[in-house]
């Protein structure tokens, strides 16, 4: 498997997660000489009707290729996804609302344990975890996850939707949210995507009374698994 097949293999993996549908996922290509103008102005081209920050899929670290195997040594690599925000615009009124370290974070549940078509080995997330970019431009932060390759790890486990019972009805309504293998549920009441770095987000602890009209979204999570999709009650 090419670099350039890796890169656009997890850049399309990152963006086909809903957490994305407001923040860029790009490759960054390092030969080229407007490289910064690109990451800059990914930061400011609107994406889900928001704008401020942006996730670079690049910065390859992989062995010598082994006697008469073509390209890379897999088995010894790491990919590092980089999480950029423009604080003044990312906070704002068209901002994402999302923080670069929660987004490094969720880069790093999306891709451990996923193992990319094509390739025989499984990402995980290094054991040095997430870490700030300490030389970012005035008014950037940025945090950085390195993404390693391992050829021993299982196929990823993903968490099932959570169940939110009922699904749909006239408000007031008392819900029960559900979720096989998840030690964590968050919901939102506003349409925003439940996390725990979403200060609109709440940790399920039992029933939710939905007072008014209103969609709740839920999320499932669990340490080391990837988090499940959103599941959406509606309620008129």
């Amino acid at each position: 498997m090419s670099l350039e097949a890796l890169q656009n293999e997890i850049v399309s993996r990152l963006s086909a997660d809903e957490y994305f549908v407001d923040v860029s996922v790009i490759g960054e290509r390092h030969e080229d000489i407007e490289n910064e103008i690109t990451r800059a102005l990914s930061r400011m081209t609107t994406k889900g009707g928001k704008i401020g920050a942006v996730v670079l899929v690049g910065g390859f670290e992989f062995g010598v290729p082994k006697p008469n195997l073509p390209g890379p040594d897999w088995s010894d690599g790491t990919v590092l996804v980089t999480a950029i925000e423009t604080v003044l615009f990312n906070r704002g009124a068209s901002g994402t609302g999302k923080a670069a370290a929660d987004i490094a974070v969720r880069a790093g549940q999306v891709l451990h344990h996923y193992r990319p078509v094509g390739l025989a080995q499984t990402l995980y997330v290094h054991a040095d975890g997430l870490r700030k970019v300490e030389d970012t431009k005035p008014g950037d932060v940025a945090y950085v996850v390195p993404i390693r390759i391992n050829p021993k790890l299982s196929a990823p486990v993903k968490l099932p939707a959570p169940t939110v019972a009922p699904a749909a009805g006239a408000a007031p309504q008392t819900v029960t949210l559900t979720c096989a293998g998840a030690t964590a549920i968050y919901y939102t009441l506003d349409d925003t995507y439940p996390s725990s770095g979403n200060a609109n987000a709440t940790l399920y602890s039992g029933p939710v009374t939905v007072a008014a009209a209103a969609n709740l979204r839920a999320v499932g999570y669990a340490l080391g698994k990837i988090a499940s999709d959103a599941e959406i009650g509606i309620y008129t």
